[in-house]
Protein backbone atom coordinates (compact mmCIF):
# COMPACT_ATOMS: atom_id res chain seq x y z
CA UNK A 1 0.00 0.00 0.00
CA UNK A 2 3.10 2.18 0.12
CA UNK A 3 4.10 4.76 -2.35
CA UNK A 4 6.29 4.41 -4.49
CA UNK A 5 8.38 6.90 -7.28
CA UNK A 6 5.83 9.24 -7.10
CA UNK A 7 8.03 13.08 -7.34
CA UNK A 8 5.24 16.15 -6.37
CA UNK A 9 5.00 18.91 -8.69
CA UNK A 10 7.47 21.01 -7.08
CA UNK A 11 9.93 18.20 -6.69
CA UNK A 12 9.65 17.81 -10.41
CA UNK A 13 10.22 21.08 -11.89
CA UNK A 14 13.33 21.13 -9.40
CA UNK A 15 14.79 17.62 -10.89
CA UNK A 16 13.84 19.17 -14.43
CA UNK A 17 15.70 22.39 -14.36
CA UNK A 18 18.97 20.67 -12.66
CA UNK A 19 18.56 17.55 -15.49
CA UNK A 20 18.60 20.90 -17.79
CA UNK A 21 21.69 22.07 -16.38
CA UNK A 22 23.43 19.32 -16.30
CA UNK A 23 22.66 18.65 -20.15
CA UNK A 24 23.49 22.23 -20.85
CA UNK A 25 26.79 21.87 -19.22
CA UNK A 26 27.69 18.79 -21.52
CA UNK A 27 26.43 20.63 -24.52
CA UNK A 28 28.31 23.54 -24.00
CA UNK A 29 31.85 21.42 -23.68
CA UNK A 30 30.49 19.59 -26.52
CA UNK A 31 30.34 22.79 -29.02
CA UNK A 32 33.62 24.46 -27.44
CA UNK A 33 35.44 21.41 -28.46
CA UNK A 34 33.88 22.01 -32.18
CA UNK A 35 34.76 25.23 -31.23
CA UNK A 36 38.41 25.12 -30.69
CA UNK A 37 39.05 22.52 -33.49
CA UNK A 38 37.65 25.89 -35.68
CA UNK A 39 39.86 28.17 -34.28
CA UNK A 40 36.90 30.09 -32.68
CA UNK A 41 38.45 31.81 -30.24
CA UNK A 42 35.70 34.32 -29.89
CA UNK A 43 33.15 31.85 -29.38
CA UNK A 44 35.02 29.90 -26.98
CA UNK A 45 35.16 33.06 -24.95
CA UNK A 46 31.28 33.86 -25.09
CA UNK A 47 31.07 29.94 -23.74
CA UNK A 48 33.68 31.29 -21.23
CA UNK A 49 31.74 34.00 -20.41
CA UNK A 50 28.39 32.12 -20.14
CA UNK A 51 29.64 29.00 -18.09
CA UNK A 52 29.68 31.03 -14.37
CA UNK A 53 25.58 31.74 -14.91
CA UNK A 54 24.71 28.59 -15.39
CA UNK A 55 26.95 27.47 -12.29
CA UNK A 56 25.20 30.61 -10.45
CA UNK A 57 21.89 28.87 -11.53
CA UNK A 58 22.83 25.94 -9.82
CA UNK A 59 23.74 27.42 -6.44
CA UNK A 60 20.10 28.90 -6.50
CA UNK A 61 18.54 25.82 -7.13
CA UNK A 62 21.16 24.50 -3.78
CA UNK A 63 19.59 27.79 -2.25
CA UNK A 64 15.97 26.89 -2.55
CA UNK A 65 15.71 29.50 -5.14
CA UNK A 66 13.81 27.49 -7.80
CA UNK A 67 12.25 30.15 -9.50
CA UNK A 68 15.00 32.63 -9.66
CA UNK A 69 17.06 29.66 -11.40
CA UNK A 70 15.26 28.92 -14.02
CA UNK A 71 14.20 32.20 -14.82
CA UNK A 72 17.83 33.05 -15.18
CA UNK A 73 18.78 29.89 -16.96
CA UNK A 74 16.20 30.67 -19.72
CA UNK A 75 17.81 33.85 -19.75
CA UNK A 76 21.18 33.29 -20.41
CA UNK A 77 20.25 30.40 -22.60
CA UNK A 78 18.22 33.10 -24.74
CA UNK A 79 21.35 34.94 -24.48
CA UNK A 80 23.75 32.24 -25.28
CA UNK A 81 22.26 30.65 -28.53
CA UNK A 82 21.38 34.33 -30.30
CA UNK A 83 25.21 35.16 -29.65
CA UNK A 84 26.21 31.64 -30.96
CA UNK A 85 23.57 32.59 -34.42
CA UNK A 86 25.25 36.18 -34.52
CA UNK A 87 28.70 34.46 -34.64
CA UNK A 88 27.60 31.66 -37.40
CA UNK A 89 24.49 32.71 -38.95
CA UNK A 90 21.50 30.33 -39.19
CA UNK A 91 23.84 28.16 -42.06
CA UNK A 92 24.69 26.31 -38.57
CA UNK A 93 21.34 25.61 -37.96
CA UNK A 94 21.86 27.11 -34.07
CA UNK A 95 18.48 28.58 -34.24
CA UNK A 96 16.60 25.69 -33.85
CA UNK A 97 17.70 25.52 -30.30
CA UNK A 98 14.75 27.61 -29.67
CA UNK A 99 12.57 25.41 -30.38
CA UNK A 100 13.82 24.06 -26.67
CA UNK A 101 12.31 27.13 -25.06
CA UNK A 102 8.49 25.94 -24.82
CA UNK A 103 9.30 22.49 -23.93
CA UNK A 104 11.12 23.92 -20.92
CA UNK A 105 8.75 26.21 -20.48
CA UNK A 106 6.55 23.62 -19.69
CA UNK A 107 8.50 21.80 -17.34
CA UNK A 108 9.55 24.78 -15.44
CA UNK A 109 6.72 26.98 -14.63
CA UNK A 110 3.43 26.10 -13.11
CA UNK A 111 1.06 27.78 -15.49
CA UNK A 112 -1.63 28.23 -12.70
CA UNK A 113 0.12 30.47 -11.00
CA UNK A 114 0.56 33.93 -12.39
CA UNK A 115 3.99 35.41 -12.34
CA UNK A 116 4.89 31.88 -13.67
CA UNK A 117 2.94 32.00 -16.65
CA UNK A 118 3.65 35.35 -17.25
CA UNK A 119 7.47 34.11 -17.36
CA UNK A 120 6.76 31.13 -19.68
CA UNK A 121 4.76 33.57 -22.11
CA UNK A 122 7.42 35.89 -22.19
CA UNK A 123 10.20 33.24 -23.27
CA UNK A 124 7.89 31.61 -25.61
CA UNK A 125 7.05 34.98 -27.37
CA UNK A 126 10.73 35.65 -27.12
CA UNK A 127 11.78 32.17 -28.77
CA UNK A 128 9.02 32.65 -31.66
CA UNK A 129 10.27 36.33 -32.48
CA UNK A 130 14.17 35.59 -32.77
CA UNK A 131 13.25 32.26 -34.87
CA UNK A 132 11.28 33.76 -37.01
CA UNK A 133 13.49 37.25 -36.87
CA UNK A 134 16.92 35.18 -37.70
CA UNK A 135 14.83 32.79 -40.33
CA UNK A 136 13.41 36.28 -41.89
CA UNK A 137 17.09 38.07 -41.75
CA UNK A 138 19.59 35.71 -42.26
CA UNK A 139 22.39 37.62 -40.75
CA UNK A 140 25.81 37.39 -41.88
CA UNK A 141 27.85 35.29 -40.24
CA UNK A 142 31.31 36.49 -37.81
CA UNK A 143 33.12 33.03 -39.22
CA UNK A 144 33.09 31.55 -42.16
CA UNK A 145 32.62 27.77 -42.01
CA UNK A 146 32.93 25.56 -45.19
CA UNK A 147 29.75 23.66 -46.68
CA UNK A 148 30.98 20.34 -44.42
CA UNK A 149 30.95 22.28 -41.20
CA UNK A 150 27.56 24.10 -41.71
CA UNK A 151 26.08 20.89 -42.71
CA UNK A 152 27.27 18.95 -39.48
CA UNK A 153 26.93 21.75 -37.17
CA UNK A 154 23.10 21.85 -38.53
CA UNK A 155 22.20 18.23 -38.56
CA UNK A 156 23.60 18.01 -34.72
CA UNK A 157 21.45 21.27 -33.93
CA UNK A 158 18.54 19.59 -35.16
CA UNK A 159 19.46 16.23 -33.95
CA UNK A 160 19.86 17.79 -30.13
CA UNK A 161 17.11 19.98 -30.88
CA UNK A 162 14.81 16.70 -31.33
CA UNK A 163 16.55 15.11 -28.12
CA UNK A 164 15.53 17.64 -26.00
CA UNK A 165 12.44 18.22 -26.94
CA UNK A 166 11.60 14.26 -26.60
CA UNK A 167 13.52 13.91 -23.27
CA UNK A 168 11.26 17.00 -22.35
CA UNK A 169 7.88 15.61 -22.98
CA UNK A 170 8.95 12.51 -21.85
CA UNK A 171 10.15 13.89 -18.43
CA UNK A 172 6.15 15.42 -18.94
CA UNK A 173 4.60 11.88 -19.66
CA UNK A 174 6.72 10.32 -16.46
CA UNK A 175 4.71 13.61 -14.44
CA UNK A 176 1.44 12.78 -15.67
CA UNK A 177 1.89 9.07 -14.67
CA UNK A 178 3.15 9.76 -11.43
CA UNK A 179 0.34 12.29 -10.42
CA UNK A 180 -2.26 9.99 -12.05
CA UNK A 181 -0.80 6.71 -9.49
CA UNK A 182 -0.76 9.84 -6.87
CA UNK A 183 -4.50 10.18 -7.34
CA UNK A 184 -5.48 6.88 -7.59
CA UNK A 185 -3.62 6.28 -4.04
CA UNK A 186 -5.19 9.54 -2.53
CA UNK A 187 -8.95 7.86 -3.83
CA UNK A 188 -8.12 4.62 -2.83
CA UNK A 189 -6.40 4.60 0.39
CA UNK A 190 -6.85 5.99 4.12
CA UNK A 191 -4.19 9.05 4.60
CA UNK A 192 -2.74 7.78 7.78
CA UNK A 193 -2.93 3.96 7.95
CA UNK A 194 -2.06 3.32 3.80
CA UNK A 195 -5.21 0.48 4.04
CA UNK A 196 -7.77 0.83 1.99
CA UNK A 197 -10.64 3.37 2.69
CA UNK A 198 -14.00 3.37 3.09
CA UNK A 199 -15.21 4.01 -0.42
CA UNK A 200 -12.79 1.56 -1.89
CA UNK A 201 -13.84 -1.22 0.62
CA UNK A 202 -17.19 -1.08 -0.80
CA UNK A 203 -16.05 -1.11 -4.18
CA UNK A 204 -13.85 -4.25 -3.62
CA UNK A 205 -16.27 -5.89 -1.41
CA UNK A 206 -18.83 -5.98 -3.67
CA UNK A 207 -16.82 -7.55 -6.33
CA UNK A 208 -15.52 -9.65 -3.92
CA UNK A 209 -19.59 -10.79 -3.44
CA UNK A 210 -20.35 -11.01 -6.58
CA UNK A 211 -17.87 -13.74 -7.06
CA UNK A 212 -18.74 -15.25 -4.07
CA UNK A 213 -22.03 -15.70 -5.51
CA UNK A 214 -20.87 -16.95 -8.71
CA UNK A 215 -18.82 -19.35 -7.32
CA UNK A 216 -20.49 -20.11 -3.95
CA UNK A 217 -17.28 -20.01 -1.84
CA UNK A 218 -16.88 -19.29 1.71
CA UNK A 219 -16.89 -15.51 2.35
CA UNK A 220 -16.61 -14.21 6.08
CA UNK A 221 -15.98 -10.32 7.19
CA UNK A 222 -14.71 -9.00 10.45
CA UNK A 223 -15.98 -5.58 12.22
CA UNK A 224 -12.97 -4.41 14.44
CA UNK A 225 -12.85 -1.49 17.20
CA UNK A 226 -10.20 -0.18 19.16
CA UNK A 227 -11.44 -0.18 22.99
CA UNK A 228 -11.70 2.88 24.52
CA UNK A 229 -10.11 4.90 22.04
CA UNK A 230 -11.20 8.16 22.99
CA UNK A 231 -9.75 7.80 25.69
CA UNK A 232 -6.62 7.42 24.53
CA UNK A 233 -6.72 10.61 22.71
CA UNK A 234 -7.83 12.41 25.51
CA UNK A 235 -4.81 11.13 27.91
CA UNK A 236 -2.12 10.47 25.66
CA UNK A 237 -2.50 12.79 22.48
CA UNK A 238 -3.75 12.76 19.14
CA UNK A 239 -0.25 12.08 17.86
CA UNK A 240 0.03 8.87 20.51
CA UNK A 241 -3.61 7.99 18.74
CA UNK A 242 -2.33 8.43 15.20
CA UNK A 243 0.80 5.56 17.05
CA UNK A 244 -1.73 3.67 17.84
CA UNK A 245 -3.84 3.28 14.75
CA UNK A 246 -0.59 2.33 12.50
CA UNK A 247 0.52 -0.05 14.83
CA UNK A 248 -2.91 -1.70 15.34
CA UNK A 249 -2.58 -1.78 11.17
CA UNK A 250 0.52 -3.16 11.08
CA UNK A 251 -0.18 -5.77 13.46
CA UNK A 252 -3.59 -6.68 11.66
CA UNK A 253 -1.60 -7.14 8.47
CA UNK A 254 0.91 -10.02 9.90
CA UNK A 255 -2.25 -11.71 10.19
CA UNK A 256 -4.18 -11.27 6.52
CA UNK A 257 -3.54 -12.75 3.83
CA UNK A 258 -2.94 -10.76 0.46
CA UNK A 259 -6.24 -11.29 -1.04
CA UNK A 260 -7.78 -10.22 2.58
CA UNK A 261 -9.42 -7.14 2.05
CA UNK A 262 -8.34 -4.60 4.87
CA UNK A 263 -9.84 -0.75 5.31
CA UNK A 264 -10.40 1.36 7.66
CA UNK A 265 -14.13 2.71 7.55
CA UNK A 266 -13.50 5.86 10.08
CA UNK A 267 -12.12 6.93 12.98
CA UNK A 268 -10.83 3.05 15.34
CA UNK A 269 -13.24 1.66 12.97
CA UNK A 270 -11.82 -1.29 10.70
CA UNK A 271 -13.18 -3.73 8.17
CA UNK A 272 -11.69 -7.54 7.21
CA UNK A 273 -12.88 -9.42 4.35
CA UNK A 274 -11.66 -12.79 4.38
CA UNK A 275 -12.36 -14.43 1.11
CA UNK A 276 -12.06 -18.53 1.16
CA UNK A 277 -12.67 -18.66 4.86
CA UNK A 278 -15.52 -19.56 6.24
CA UNK A 279 -17.08 -18.43 10.25
CA UNK A 280 -14.72 -20.87 11.63
CA UNK A 281 -11.67 -19.81 9.92
CA UNK A 282 -12.66 -16.27 10.87
CA UNK A 283 -12.76 -16.98 14.37
CA UNK A 284 -9.56 -18.39 14.48
CA UNK A 285 -8.01 -15.42 12.62
CA UNK A 286 -9.69 -12.61 14.49
CA UNK A 287 -8.45 -14.41 17.56
CA UNK A 288 -5.17 -13.99 16.55
CA UNK A 289 -5.28 -10.15 15.80
CA UNK A 290 -7.30 -9.86 19.36
CA UNK A 291 -4.45 -11.93 21.52
CA UNK A 292 -1.64 -9.98 19.47
CA UNK A 293 -3.08 -6.18 19.92
CA UNK A 294 -3.37 -7.20 23.70
CA UNK A 295 -0.10 -8.65 23.89
CA UNK A 296 1.87 -5.63 22.10
CA UNK A 297 2.73 -1.75 23.88
CA UNK A 298 2.94 0.97 21.59
CA UNK A 299 5.36 3.37 22.82
CA UNK A 300 4.42 6.96 23.74
CA UNK A 301 6.36 10.18 23.15
CA UNK A 302 6.64 10.49 26.81
CA UNK A 303 8.09 6.98 26.88
CA UNK A 304 5.58 4.92 28.37
CA UNK A 305 3.53 2.70 26.74
CA UNK A 306 0.21 1.99 25.23
CA UNK A 307 -2.11 -1.12 25.68
CA UNK A 308 -4.57 -1.36 23.86
CA UNK A 309 -7.34 -4.11 22.99
CA UNK A 310 -9.51 -4.65 20.47
CA UNK A 311 -13.46 -6.07 20.40
CA UNK A 312 -14.31 -7.88 16.77
CA UNK A 313 -17.83 -9.00 15.61
CA UNK A 314 -17.72 -11.80 12.66
CA UNK A 315 -20.44 -12.27 10.36
CA UNK A 316 -20.59 -15.11 7.28
CA UNK A 317 -22.33 -15.10 4.14
CA UNK A 318 -24.84 -17.02 3.95
CA UNK A 319 -28.69 -17.38 2.22
CA UNK A 320 -29.58 -14.71 4.89
CA UNK A 321 -27.09 -12.78 4.53
CA UNK A 322 -26.61 -12.36 0.63
CA UNK A 323 -25.10 -8.75 0.44
CA UNK A 324 -22.45 -6.66 1.76
CA UNK A 325 -24.41 -4.06 3.67
CA UNK A 326 -26.43 -6.82 5.35
CA UNK A 327 -23.36 -8.60 6.38
CA UNK A 328 -21.99 -4.89 7.89
CA UNK A 329 -24.89 -5.09 9.94
CA UNK A 330 -24.82 -8.76 11.07
CA UNK A 331 -20.64 -8.12 12.08
CA UNK A 332 -21.82 -4.88 13.85
CA UNK A 333 -24.38 -6.59 15.64
CA UNK A 334 -22.00 -8.91 16.94
CA UNK A 335 -19.14 -6.11 17.55
CA UNK A 336 -21.95 -4.48 19.54
CA UNK A 337 -22.69 -7.36 21.49
CA UNK A 338 -19.03 -7.93 21.92
CA UNK A 339 -18.59 -4.55 23.77
CA UNK A 340 -21.61 -5.12 26.08
CA UNK A 341 -19.75 -7.89 26.80
CA UNK A 342 -16.79 -6.28 28.55
CA UNK A 343 -14.94 -5.77 24.92
CA UNK A 344 -11.39 -7.43 24.07
CA UNK A 345 -13.51 -10.47 22.72
CA UNK A 346 -14.90 -12.02 19.75
CA UNK A 347 -17.89 -12.56 18.84
CA UNK A 348 -19.42 -14.60 15.89
CA UNK A 349 -23.08 -14.56 14.55
CA UNK A 350 -24.49 -16.67 12.22
CA UNK A 351 -26.79 -15.29 9.97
Amino acid sequence: MKKKGYISTDNFRVRALKVSLVFTYILCALISGVYLYLGAYLALSMIGLVTPFYLWAWILVKQGRTLTARVLFLVVLTAHLTAAILLFSTATGFHYYYFILPTTTGLFFNHNETRQRYFAGFFFLAALVLFLGFIHSNPPSYYTLTAQWENLLRISSGFMTMLTIFAGFTFIAHEILMSNRELFRLATQDPLTGIFNRREFFIRGENEIQRNTRYNTPLSLLMMDIDFFKRINDTFGHANGDRVLKQFVHTCQTQTRSSDIFARLGGEEFALLLPESGPEEARLTAERIRQEIEDQAVSSDSGGDIYITVSIGISAKTVKTPTLERMIHEADSALYLAKSMGRNRVVLTRA
